[in-house]
């Protein structure tokens, strides 16, 4: 396990410990792992944590600080939230479950009755294409969706008005962008 992560936990623990207040210790080290994982959005040792909230909510913090082997405790407690947690992004990024999630949260844009503006027509297969690969070029967008290039560059265009795409500069690589409304359709039982 990597040295930072584990050096973090420790400070958690002491945190826990001096303060005797979960949330501020759960706060601080969320914002510090924030800073040291470029991906740190989606997936956040919070809900680890809360997932095993009983548990870490009755073990007994004034008496750990007293041995090594109640901070060994704690950390196999805490690492097993982290386990937990692991577990749970494998099953919800699986890509066959993400991509059918994907295309009902298009289809939900669609409806009628839907408070979002629909997403455009060929996203679906930008989606697919943006799952299995990451990131395209702007370009490559025309041979996906088989239309001309005026039309791919206007559906990139409506993409990223939607901040259903994201890029890092106006002629950057395109790739999908997830924003809490997207996160919460498709990941209900995942944000909390």
């Amino acid at each position: 396990m990597n040295l930072k992560f584990i050096e973090l936990l420790y400070i958690h623990f002491y945190i826990l410990c001096i303060y005797k207040s979960q949330k501020m210790a759960i706060v601080f080290l969320d914002s510090v792992l924030y800073q040291l994982m470029p991906n740190y959005g989606l997936w956040n040792f919070t809900k680890g944590v809360y997932n095993n909230f009983e548990k870490y909510q009755q073990y007994n913090y004034e008496s750990a600080i007293e041995s090594w082997q109640n901070v060994e405790e704690f950390m196999e407690l805490v690492c097993q939230s982290a386990l937990m947690q692991i577990n749970d992004m494998k099953e919800y990024l699986n890509i066959t479950r993400l991509n059918q999630s994907f295309l009902h949260y298009i289809q939900y844009t669609r409806l009628d009755d839907t408070p979002m503006k629909p997403l455009p027509p060929h996203t679906e297969a930008i989606t697919k294409e943006l799952l299995l690969r990451g990131e395209i070029k702007r370009g490559e967008v025309r041979q996906i969706i088989h239309r001309e290039q005026r039309t791919a560059t206007q559906l990139i265009r409506d993409l990223i008005d939607l901040k259903y795409l994201k890029s890092d500069s106006p002629k950057g690589a395109i790739r999908l962008n997830f924003t809490m409304e997207m996160v919460h359709f498709m990941f209900p039982n995942f944000v909390k």
